[in-house]
């Protein structure tokens, strides 16, 4: 008997579980919590204490158990039934085993403990949708794991949605504002998640006025503005819900609504990356005053490039500025641009690119590759400055003061200037360096001799040629330069005070080490396209004398 206790308590929790739905609830109740308490912070099951089958076979002993507390004569507690949902919740973490969740039943059972399943059917008109009554323990761990579920397995979207689903949740929607913060980011991050892959909702958003939803719940946060700088989490775990979290899945519902709007009307396989046209754009500008007051009086996030800071960039992103200059710079105020320059000083502090001179390495922010974190803050201070002069008077005074240091190349300090300069040539950052570049050619009014003075004709000459602009260049006086000194047309530096020839102290094994670095990154260049080696012709030798 005692041997037989000691090789149950070896066998893992998932494996005895198997048999839940014929076990005393009691018991069930105690492996549930037990369950818990192992596997809490887990993301993985399947590995070797624990078969693929057994988790299978776990799952679907929850899903029947469930089921049968609703449609048979199962009779569990709340409680249980909460432990139930919270065990599914934290094991589709993991899709494979989880395979009945993601079925239309799974997602259906789902549906009805979240108080999302309209009566009937759901395909029928006549079918009433009516709001949640009470966001208590069970619907809240159902609403979680139906996120997990949709954010998992695409198809369960589509069970979602055959169900009337989004209807339920735009029902909700309306009612949720007098709810708590936790049940507003619920309802959110599930319509957000049930219109990522839906390019078809624009009809039903409209019809549930789904845009002075969003503004009702909103506007309020504004109005207590002190609370959203709580400590920010994207979990959706028990634990605090911030004011932050919620304005996230605003601004992420917003970009679906925006960006599924757009495909209708456009053909253009990446639209995500272009601004929708005046018509969408005017549905949807009640919206801009309301992210520029948030930036403004929010306080900035660490890192600046985090939630929900970054959703509200990506959503400013859609709209274009010309013609709505009104509600980016609300009664000529132009504290956006001071707030998103100092997003920008931020984050190059945090990254290596303020500590390197190398245009060959890789640039990290926070840990994350530049190029996947900063082009879009860049794209949109580029769209912001492009048609207003002020904004870009602003901003030029900000990235490309007139008073600054020429005694060093510009591309050298720490500087916001030099190190955007580093960061515009480094022949890593595909992205990053198409798109500082064209924000510091933008702050130049376009011209191609101001850029050349302002950030030196050697960081300029990639962007001038790939862009055809080499035949703008003429021989223009630098504006900032000292009147009495001589300045380096390549560098931007004072020539008095460059440096002596580098090679000039160097032994002929270092010269070679120096070779050898140049052409490796010669090499590179070649290989992206940024310059292209041509073998020299079999008759050069000929070349001047045919000249001639």
């Amino acid at each position: 008997m005692m041997q037989a206790d000691a090789e149950e308590e070896n066998i893992n929790i998932i494996e005895k579980f198997i048999d839940v739905n014929i076990r005393k609830e009691d018991e069930v109740n105690s492996q549930l919590t037990e369950f818990y308490e192992q596997y809490k912070n887990s993301s993985t099951f399947i590995g070797p204490e624990v078969s693929s089958g057994a988790k299978t076979a776990f799952v679907d002993s929850l899903i029947d158990s469930l089921s049968s507390c609703i449609h048979d004569d199962l009779e569990w507690s709340d409680k249980t039934k909460f432990l139930a949902l919270q065990a599914l919740r934290i094991l589709c973490r993991e899709p494979e085993g989880c395979e009945d969740v993601f079925t239309a039943s799974g997602i259906s059972l789902l549906m009805e403990y979240a108080g999302l399943q309209p009566t009937g059917k759901g395909k029928k008109s006549e079918d009433a949708i009516e709001p949640t009554k009470e966001f208590n323990d069970i619907v809240i761990e159902s609403m979680k794991c139906l996120s997990n579920a949709l954010l998992q397995h695409r198809q369960s979207q589509e069970f979602f949605d055959n169900n009337n689903g989004i209807k339920a949740l735009l029902v909700n929607l309306k009612e949720v504002k007098n709810k708590s913060l936790q049940a507003q980011f619920l309802i959110l991050r599930l319509i957000f998640l049930s219109t990522i892959y839906q390019e078809n909702t624009s009809e039903v958003m409209d019809e549930y006025n789904v845009i002075e939803d969003l503004i009702d719940l909103f506007q309020p946060i504004l109005e207590n503005i002190s609370e959203s700088s709580k400590t920010f989490s994207t979990t959706i775990l028990p634990g605090e819900i911030s004011y932050s979290i919620v304005i996230s899945e605003i601004l992420k519902v917003l970009f679906n609504m925006m960006v599924n709007e757009r495909k209708k009307d456009t053909d253009i396989q990446n639209s995500a990356l272009i601004t929708v046209d005046e018509d969408i754009a005017k549905k949807y500008e009640r919206f801009i005053p309301l992210i520029v007051e948030y930036f403004v009086k929010s306080d900035m996030p660490n890192p600046p490039l985090s939630p929900p800071y970054t959703h509200a960039i990506h959503a400013l992103m859609n709209f274009p500025v010309k013609g709505f200059e009104s509600k980016f710079f609300p009664d000529g105020d132009y504290s956006i641009i001071d707030v998103l320059s100092n997003i920008l000083e931020v984050t190059i502090k945090q990254s290596n690119i303020s500590h390197s001179m190398e245009n060959d390495d890789s640039v990290l922010i926070n840990g994350a590759p530049a190029d996947s974190v900063l082009p879009p803050l860049i794209i949109l201070m580029t769209n912001l400055v492009e048609d207003n002069t002020e904004a870009r008077s602003k901003l030029k005074e900000r990235i490309l003061p007139s008073d600054f240091d020429r005694s060093k190349p510009l591309n050298v300090g720490e500087s916001i200037r030099a190190c955007l300069i580093r960061l515009m040539t480094n022949t890593l950052l595909g992205n990053s360096r198409e798109t500082i570049s064209t924000l510091l050619y933008t702050l130049c009014d376009s011209n191609a001799n101001k850029f050349v003075n302002q950030v030196g004709y050697g960081n300029a000459i990639g962007y001038l040629v790939n862009h055809q602009l080499m035949g703008e260049l003429n021989n223009t006086v630098d504006e900032n330069a000292p009147k009495d000194k001589n300045i380096n047309p390549i560098t931007g530096q004072i020539e008095s005070e460059e440096k002596e020839d580098p090679f000039k102290n160097m032994t002929d094994e270092e010269k070679e080490r120096e070779a050898e670095r140049l052409f490796v990154l010669f090499d590179r260049l070649n290989k992206t396209g940024v310059i292209k080696v041509m073998p020299k012709p079999a008759d050069s030798d000929n070349i001047v004398n045919d000249l001639d």
